[in-house]
């Protein structure tokens, strides 16, 4: 069985943040540490563009909560995703049977 994602620290990140005047979403997960994606958006269809994790969480499974965050949002919000991030296209792909009828 694998190891979970989260771990304790993680499981106290908050909620994904919508901001749209700035076309970012973003993820606090510390007190001093943000992680972003930023997007574009054509009505229902938000094309994710680039990821960000700050360099010194990354490779810790950061990136995994971000993205699984935001195909959350995505569903959640009734949209469909573009994703031309490559990153989160990698985690897309682990996860295609939950979020690929969301992919615009």
């Amino acid at each position: 069985m694998s190891k979970p994602y989260f771990t304790r620290s993680q499981s106290k990140i908050n909620e994904l943040q919508d901001q749209p005047e700035r076309k970012i979403l973003s993820l606090q997960l510390d007190e001093r540490n943000i992680a972003t994606v930023q997007y574009e958006r054509n009505g229902d269809t938000v094309d994710l563009i680039h990821s960000e994790i700050p360099s010194e969480l990354q490779g810790k499974g950061y990136g995994h909560i971000l993205a699984q965050k935001t195909f959350d949002y995505i569903v959640e919000n009734n949209l469909r995703m573009k994703i031309t991030c490559e990153f989160l296209q990698k985690v897309f792909e682990k996860n295609k049977s939950k979020y690929g009828k969301y992919v615009a």
